[in-house]
């Protein structure tokens, strides 16, 4: 939430931010299973790529 917080702060629109194609995932990540939790991490590293493309 600390990136997010950064974009908006830098004027990226929550629009923007609702609209990057990792939020699919974000909400898949309800299904995955207990034993894959390495996926969550590759999750929250696309998104902290994601938010930060929104500055650039």
């Amino acid at each position: 939430h600390e990136n997010a917080q950064r974009a908006i702060k830098s004027d990226v629109t929550i629009e923007k931010l609702n609209n990057l194609p990792i939020k699919a995932k974000i909400v898949r990540a309800k299904s995955i299973k207990e034993d894959n939790l390495k996926v969550f991490s590759e999750i929250e590293e696309e998104i902290i790529s994601q938010i930060s493309g929104t500055t650039n």
